[in-house]
């Protein structure tokens, strides 16, 4: 909240009246994070992917996995541990893009098309 170029960043890939709307949402509504909640992921999970097990770091030397809240925060998600995933930049974009549920039956993401499992999920069973 109150970050100007972040949320510009946010909304510049999204389609009019979606980017208006999350605009406004980020600026006025949006729950402040806590960071070490993703950093605590990170170390849990070595950096990988929750979800492909991709390992950035051993290939690029950086963690570029993110965290992602399975109730979106926008939905009324908490920020909490229990809540969130550390996966890979692609996964979570098509999260986000195809909108994909968690099926909580089989640890895997709905994507219509396909499901996909979770490969490591020992912080949320």
């Amino acid at each position: 909240m109150g970050n100007r170029s972040a949320v510009e960043r946010l909304v510049r890939d999204e389609e009019a009246g979606v980017a208006e709307e999350r605009e406004q949402y980020l600026y006025e509504e949006a729950p402040q994070r806590n960071p070490n909640l993703v950093d605590r992921l990170q170390n849990l999970y070595d950096g990988h992917c929750q979800i492909c097990r991709w390992d950035p770091i051993d290939e690029y030397g950086e963690s570029l996995c993110e965290g992602h809240h399975i109730q979106w925060l926008s939905r009324g998600g908490d920020d909490v541990l229990d809540n969130l995933m550390l996966v890979c930049p692609n996964h979570h974009r098509a999260i986000h893009r195809c909108d994909a549920p968690i099926d909580w039956s089989d640890m895997a993401y709905d994507f219509g098309s396909h499901r996909e499992r979770v490969a490591m999920d020992r912080h949320l069973v």
